[in-house]
């Protein structure tokens, strides 16, 4: 299994808390210190909470470590394995542990077998320690200056609830490499004070991303008001170039619409071309209706000439009303003339106009 490098640098230096200071423990660079009391400094008690709800079980537990603890200066560290409670009271702690400037751990929370089912006889740093460990649970532990006598270890093994004939030979002590991490999860220190350097680099940490956000969140918020600012120029070029666009489309419009006006009238006028059509008749004669279509002008008019032929050649030298044809109607004669084909660009231009009882 690969080690956690970032576990590993908050493990704490550990070092054992008797008059060497024996170091058992280098630790992380963020780990701070931790004293490690002797098991033979400590006494040993469980207790079965697995029926009090789970959010009350650590409540509990401290209620019943004040019936456990000896004297006031006893510190105790209680471990949990599902929902048995581990006590190890610490009778004559360091002056720095009462006072809460160090943390401290137990020993036998450190030390457990590879195979936690039986019974062992286990070295600590001073005295043997005796476990009793059932299906992964430590179910007893009783710790001796030396090697128990059959008689200790049986009634040992008897105040465990352990059979004798499980063990009834007092095993051979061996020893067992302290662990890194405790097999009980510790339930957090009771103290007036944090003094670990782990709880300090914590808070450094936590500041430094509180710092971090508060900077980011300054930036998005200077951010989102120089996008308000730029929305708002955007807007106000926005209205005036609305402005220019309205002022633009009405003069296309007007441009447009005199376009159109001046397509209406193209080439020769339909009046200057009735006027010429009324100009050669005789004295009295008088234009009764007529009619502009495309490529033709008809009249009907009213005259003392009336022999078709003598008026088709009024019009012989004129440009355009010389394709003529007159034709008798009772009393009146029907002028259409064919007007030479304008240029396409004037074709457009011509309309349909009526004119009655135009006299010479």
């Amino acid at each position: 299994m690969q080690p956690n490098v970032l576990a590993a640098l908050f493990l704490p230096r550990r070092r054992l808390a008797t008059a060497e200071r024996t170091l058992l423990q280098r630790g992380g660079p963020l780990g701070g210190s931790q004293w490690v009391a002797p098991r033979g400094q400590c006494q040993y008690r469980q207790q079965d909470f697995s029926a009090v709800p789970k959010r009350q079980r650590h409540a509990a537990a401290e209620l019943h470590a004040k019936r456990l603890v000896p004297n006031s200066e006893s510190r105790v560290r209680i471990g949990w394995m599902d929902g048995i409670a581990h006590f190890w009271i610490w009778e004559n702690p360091l002056p720095a542990a009462i006072k809460g400037r160090q943390r401290w751990v137990p020993e036998a929370v450190l030390r457990r077998p590879a195979i936690a089912n039986g019974t062992y006889l286990v070295n600590c740093s001073s005295g043997v320690e005796g476990q009793i460990w059932r299906d992964g649970h430590l179910r007893g532990s009783q710790w001796w200056p030396a090697v128990p006598t059959l008689e200790s270890w049986h009634r040992f093994l008897r105040g465990a609830g352990a059979s004798i004939e499980q063990s009834p030979a007092v095993p051979k002590a061996h020893g067992l490499p302290l662990l890194a991490h405790p097999w009980a999860l510790l339930q957090p220190e009771r103290s007036g004070r944090f003094a670990g350097s782990e709880f300090v680099v914590w808070v450094g940490c936590l500041a430094v991303l509180a710092a971090a956000a508060g900077w980011e969140l300054a930036s998005l918020q200077q951010w989102e008001k120089a996008r308000e600012t730029q929305a708002s120029a955007l807007e106000d070029m926005r209205a005036k170039a609305g402005a220019i666009l309205a002022a633009r489309e009405s003069a296309d419009d007007s441009t447009s619409q005199l376009a159109a006006l001046a397509g209406l009238q193209t080439g020769v006028s339909d009046y200057a071309l009735i006027a010429d059509v009324i100009a050669p008749l005789p004295q009295g004669s008088q234009l009764m209706a007529w009619t502009r279509e495309t490529g033709k002008i008809q009249a009907l008019v009213k005259t003392k000439l009336d022999d078709p032929v003598k008026l088709v050649l009024l019009y012989r030298n004129h440009a355009l009303l010389r394709e003529v044809t007159a034709t008798p109607s009772g009393e009146f004669i029907q002028l259409v003339f064919d007007l030479p084909k304008p240029p396409p660009e004037e074709s457009a231009g011509s309309g349909a106009v009526a004119v009655k009882d135009v006299a010479r």
